[in-house]
C-alpha cells in the first residue's frame, strides 16, 4: 500500500524516457538553438548501441532500429565533427545496413507492432537519407509496402490538411521540406508549444516551419531530460493518471486513504470530459480518441462520476468505433475499451 501511495503523488503529466528518434530531431536545431541542440547531439554518441544502430536496447524491434538509426545516423551527417563521431557514423553504416538487409521480413512479421506514424516517416527519412548518401541500394527493402500503406494514410484526408485536430500532426515531420503543403502551418501548435505533443514533430516545426518558434523551444526545453534526451510523447496528463487509476482499482478492497488519493485526478479528469469527444490523451491534445474516452468513462462511472455517454458514443462506426478520425485501421484494443464503458452505461 506504501507504494501505491507513492504512485499517487506521482503521476500527473506524465514522463516517458528519453528515445534517439526524437532526440536525433533535437540534435538538428543547431543552428537555430545550439544549447539543445548540443545537449541532445550528446545523447546520440552516447546512447549507441553495441551492434551500431541505436533504439530500444532489449528488444530486436525493427520499426523502432529503423527510425531511430536513421534519424541518429541523419543527424550525426549533419552534426558530426570529431573523429568519434566519424567512427560512430562507420559503425551505424554497418549497422544500418544490417537492418535494412533484413528489414522487409522483419517489419513484414509485425504489420501491427508499427511505432506511431512508422508508415508516413519511415519513407521520408529513407528519402533524406538517400540525398546524404547514407543509404543506396538498400532503400527499397525498407520502403516494400510502405509506400502504400502512406498513400493509404493520406487518402484519408481527402484533401485536407494536416492541423492539430488530426492525429497526423504528431508526425508532420513527415512531409519533410518538400512536401509542407499537406500541413496547416497556421493550426499546427498546441497551447503548450508543441506541435502534437511530439518532440520529433516540435522540433521539426521550429526548424522548418517556423525557424526558432520560441513556443516550441520552451516545450522542448520543459521537456528535455538533463542528459538532452527527450521522450516520444509528453505530457500525456489524462493518459498517466486514468489507466493507472483504472488498473488500481482492479485490485479492490482498497483503504479509504488511497480511494481518496484518486479523487483529485478524478476531478481533473470529469471536469476536462467534452460531451462530444470524450477526452484525448492529454488535457490540452485537440485530437481525442475513443480508447482513452472508453476508459474514462468506465473509470468515472465505478465512482458514480456522471459525464454524458454521447462522447463516446459519436466514435461509432457501421461495424465499429473508430479510435481516432481519418486512421487506415480498426483498433482491437480501443473496441475491448468501449465495450467495458458500454456496459458500464448499462447497454
Amino acid at each position: 500500500m506504501h507504494t501505491i501511495r507513492n504512485l499517487l503523488k506521482e503521476i500527473g503529466p506524465g514522463k516517458m524516457s528519453s528515445n534517439a528518434y526524437d532526440t536525433s530531431w533535437v540534435a538538428r536545431l543547431n543552428e537555430i538553438d545550439p544549447g539543445i541542440s548540443n545537449k541532445a547531439l550528446e545523447w546520440i554518441t552516447t546512447h549507441q548501441l553495441d551492434d551500431g544502430s541505436w533504439g530500444a536496447k532489449d528488444v530486436m524491434y525493427y520499426h523502432d532500429r529503423v527510425i531511430c538509426t536513421l534519424g541518429a545516423m541523419i543527424a550525426l551527417t549533419y552534426r558530426g565533427r570529431r573523429s568519434v563521431d566519424k567512427i560512430q557514423i562507420e559503425k551505424g553504416l554497418q549497422a544500418l545496413d544490417h537492418i535494412t538487409s533484413g528489414a522487409t521480413q522483419g517489419l513484414a512479421s509485425d504489420p501491427n507492432g508499427s511505432t506511431i506514424g512508422f508508415e508516413m516517416i519511415a519513407p521520408t527519412l529513407v528519402a533524406e537519407a538517400e540525398r546524404l548518401g547514407i543509404i543506396k541500394q538498400q532503400a527499397d527493402r525498407i520502403l516494400g509496402k510502405l509506400g502504400n500503406l502512406r498513400a493509404k494514410k493520406m487518402e484519408k484526408l481527402a484533401g485536407r490538411k494536416i492541423n492539430k485536430y488530426v492525429t497526423l500532426a504528431f508526425s508532420s515531420e513527415m512531409a519533410g521540406v518538400d512536401n509542407q503543403e499537406i500541413l496547416d502551418t497556421d493550426n499546427l501548435q498546441e497551447k503548450n508549444g508543441s506541435v502534437g505533443h511530439s518532440p520529433s514533430a516540435t522540433a521539426y516545426f521550429a526548424k522548418h516551419i517556423q525557424p526558432g518558434n520560441s513556443d516550441a523551444l520552451s516545450y522542448l526545453y520543459h521537456w528535455a531530460d538533463k542528459d538532452g534526451g527527450l521522450p516520444d510523447d509528453a505530457p500525456f496528463d489524462v493518459f498517466e493518471p486514468a489507466w493507472v487509476i483504472w488498473n488500481l482499482n482492479l485490485i479492490g478492497d482498497l483503504d479509504a486513504d488511497i480511494t481518496e488519493s484518486f479523487q483529485p485526478h478524478l476531478d481533473v479528469l470529469q471536469k476536462n470530459w467534452n460531451s462530444s469527444e470524450g477526452v484525448g490523451h492529454a488535457l490540452e491534445y485537440h485530437a481525442r480518441d475513443s480508447d482513452d474516452t472508453a476508459l474514462v468513462f468506465d473509470l468515472l462511472a465505478q465512482f458514480d462520476r456522471k459525464v454524458d455517454i454521447q462522447g463516446l458514443l459519436n466514435y461509432e462506426e457501421e461495424s465499429y468505433f473508430r479510435c481516432f478520425a481519418l486512421e487506415a485501421n480498426p483498433s482491437i484494443s480501443a473496441n475491448i475499451h468501449v465495450l467495458g464503458a458500454l456496459k458500464m452505461a448499462g447497454y
